[in-house]
Parts: C-alpha cells; structure tokens; sequence
C-alpha cells in the first residue's frame, strides 16, 4: 500500500468511527474521522462514495450508532460500505479511507 497524503500529514492516527450525520436531506450513516481542529473526514452512504472534508463546526450533527448496545463494528461498516460502493461507485479517496478504517479494526486502535 502507497503511502498517501493523510499518512504523511499523521491524520492516520485518528480513529475512524462510525456515526449518524444529520444533513437538511435527512440522517445519513458515516464513517468519521476527526482529524484536527478544523477539518472533520467524513464518508457518507449517499451517492457514489467519495471522502468529504467539513467544517469541525459539524461535529454538532454527529451522533453515535450502536449496535445491541455497544459502539458499531468499524468491520460490519466497512463491509456494507464495499459492498454499496460496488453498486454505486468508489473514488480512490473513499477505497483508502475504507483501508484505514479496516486496518484500525485490526490493530485495535
């Protein structure tokens, strides 16, 4: 795996998590990764799958998803997520995204 802009910049080390996103279209399921001050990393189940920077401002529309109880399995996530790009189409960014997001599940970060 290609080293890509957010290793170099250590946004890498934020965990991904997986959250409801309250948009004026409604709540949609995101995998989120708070990199810094500014910026939030969203991937949204909307459309083709392509990764989305917005405001941290936005961390006010996010909201935890749970699953019998407990924080949703970033692994599950990222299986549906595939499988709906399949259908819907992926860009480079959002396939990265889904690897990191796969590779935190498996370092237990």
């Amino acid at each position: 795996m290609e080293v890509g802009w957010y290793d170099e910049q250590g946004a890498g080390m934020a965990s991904i998590e997986l959250k409801h996103y309250a948009t004026e279209h409604g709540v949609k399921t995101a995998l989120v990764r708070i990199s810094g001050p500014k910026w939030i990393h969203i991937l949204i189940m909307e459309g083709p799958l392509h990764l989305r920077k917005v405001p941290a401002t936005d961390t006010q529309f996010l909201s935890d998803v749970t699953f019998k109880g407990r924080p949703y399995p970033i692994n599950r996530a990222v299986k549906t997520f595939r499988h709906y790009g399949r259908s819907h189409g992926t860009t480079t960014g959002a396939k990265m995204f889904l690897r990191q997001a796969k590779k935190q599940e498996k370092t237990g970060e």
